[in-house]
């Protein structure tokens, strides 16, 4: 996917790598959280009765 933009936008890899890190760090601090605390991702299904 990375290269497939840097396809399009004509843009060096550095730069789009720069530009997706605001949007990749919130996502991978994201699956460690749910990692560490399964509990949080069954908690809306169990309290809806699922």
């Amino acid at each position: 996917m990375l290269f497939l933009m840097v396809g399009i936008t004509r843009l060096r890899y550095g730069q789009v790598v720069t530009a997706i890190m605001p949007f990749l760090l919130p996502i991978i601090a994201t699956i460690l959280l749910l990692i560490a605390v399964p509990g949080l991702a069954t908690w809306l299904p169990d309290a809806m009765g699922y």
